[in-house]
């Protein structure tokens, strides 16, 4: 038990100096709290293909893929190994092809954050604080997720309770992403996300070291055929291959979702987009056939005590401890990858968005003096928060989040990259598709996937009819780099 404790919190600290290191390496170029908030929430535009991939990856798919997805694997066998693959199609093309009309807007703006794109597109403080405040109360949520996913995971291989796992951890989180904003996160989500690869390869390794695909969907197919042959896409849709649906969910959710469209923001500008798509399918391919692990479990393990736990029994049954916590340090840099990404996504609509809303703008010592304390008292929250028990799956929870979140935005982020409307078709199209995703999936009425799809098409006929109806009244904004009043 000694050694799994010295193994994950060297690799935690290990992690944190050498990824404040490499970050102290390159900065902006200025300087006052314009250049303050652009290394803090942007990394000073400093990432390169392989920086920025790591980061986008690790960030996007980190407990999801490494608890979440496992447990989903247990619960409903190859349907969930079908919604990994659907993920990554649309992963390549948002990078190669999407994200270079995002970044050029925003530079042109001088956008800082997602919200404040929103902002000046539309000419709008209604829009800039709608998008602030629904970023920081929906990340919130995918927050707990990952506060739980870690605490699930490392409860039984370090021999106390989940919670105060959290606390431990979690609180170094909160530490580095206090002093060193997206840079610092940026260049650990790297570290993190070749950890994370070697961590997946081993596991997938141990499981076809038993067994072969052959054995294993014969084993599944006799504990229940729809395992290995399902009736139906759930728990993502009815159709029989509704898994599939993650594919324009996953392209909208990227541009749309503040925390990982922060991403495209955030490198060169001379950045080879098509490395970064391909570093980004390198790293997705490994990780979204680790469901096998959960399918394994089903097949021939002993009964975890909830789906989520599906993991932690395969590296406390079928691994030494050695191994065991040398597979499990990979996995929670997987969590602690998002971990530190949401709660910079937070404080960056708390600290930034809402500050400039309500206070404009302030000394560099004053800014991030702000940035800080927000990080700091978010994790803190987080945490006390852990300590409550979520019955739910964490898919389903991050999907809550997320998925609510793309809905919320999608019109005024993704539509309008492509067709611009104003202020109130925005706001229109916020209140709507937020609505149906967050009533869909929390009243059980829609699936998984199709819960924020329908809040994406909400959304999309709310901000284009709206707005025709109300550009009489209100024409479409000219760009600015500084928001205009309503």
């Amino acid at each position: 038990m000694l050694l799994n404790w010295v193994l994950i919190i060297g690799a935690t600290l290990a992690t944190v100096g050498f990824a404040v290191l490499l970050s102290r390496r390159s900065s902006s170029s200025g300087s006052g709290a314009a250049a303050s908030d652009k290394d803090f929430l942007l990394a000073g535009k400093s990432l390169s293909a392989f920086t920025a991939a790591g980061t986008l990856c690790a960030t996007y798919w980190s407990g999801h893929a490494f608890v979440g997805s496992v447990g989903t694997g247990y619960a409903y066998g190859y349907t969930q190994i079908m919604a990994g693959a659907s993920y990554i199609p649309p992963l390549v093309f948002a990078c190669i092809f999407m994200a270079k009309f995002l970044k050029k807007k925003a530079d042109k703006m001088g956008s800082l954050s997602i919200a404040e794109y929103a902002a000046q597109i539309h000419g709008s403080k209604a829009v800039h604080g709608l998008c602030a405040l629904a970023n920081a109360c929906l990340m919130f949520v995918l927050l707990i997720t990952q506060f739980s996913a870690l605490g699930t995971l490392l409860s039984p291989i370090l021999g106390i309770d989940g919670s105060w796992i959290v606390v431990i951890i979690g609180g170094i989180c909160i530490v580095y992403t206090m002093y060193g904003g997206l840079k610092t996160v940026a260049y650990s989500d790297i570290i993190m996300a070749v950890g994370m690869t070697i961590g997946a390869a081993i596991c997938l390794i141990y499981v076809f070291k038993n067994t072969s695909l052959g054995e294993l969907t014969s084993a599944l197919n006799a504990v229940d055929p729809e395992l290995v042959n399902p009736s139906s896409g759930a728990p993502y849709g009815s159709m029989k291959f509704g898994a599939l649906l993650i594919m324009p969910y996953a392209l909208f959710g990227l541009i749309s979702m503040p925390y990982t469209a922060t991403r495209f923001l955030s490198v060169k500008n001379d950045i080879k987009w098509w490395k970064f798509g391909a570093w980004c399918c390198v790293f997705a391919m490994f990780w979204e056939v680790l469901p096998f692990v959960g399918n394994y479990i089903r097949a021939f393990g002993p009964v975890p005590g909830k789906p989520d736990d599906a993991m932690a029994v395969f590296l406390s049954t079928y691994m030494n401890p050695f191994f065991s916590a040398f597979v499990a340090v990979f996995i929670m840099m997987a969590i602690r990858s998002t971990v530190d990404s949401v709660l910079q996504s937070i404080s960056s609509s708390i600290s930034y968005d809402l500050r400039k809303i309500f206070v404009g703008e302030m000394s560099v010592e004053k800014s991030m003096k702000i940035n800080r304390a927000v990080v700091c008292i978010v994790g803190v929250v987080g945490i006390c928060l852990n300590f409550f028990n979520h019955p739910s799956f964490l898919v389903f929870l991050g999907t809550l989040g997320s998925g609510t979140l793309s809905a919320i935005m999608f019109g005024p982020i993704f539509i309008s990259t492509f067709w611009q409307g104003n202020k109130y078709g925005a706001i229109a199209s916020m209140i709507g598709g937020g609505l149906v995703c967050g009533y869909g999936l929390a009243s059980g009425a829609m699936m998984w996937t199709v819960a924020p799809l329908m809040g994406d098409l909400v959304a999309a006929v709310l901000y284009v009819v709206v707005s025709m109806a109300t550009f009489k009244i209100c024409p479409r904004a000219e760009f600015k780099s500084a928001i205009v009043g309503d």
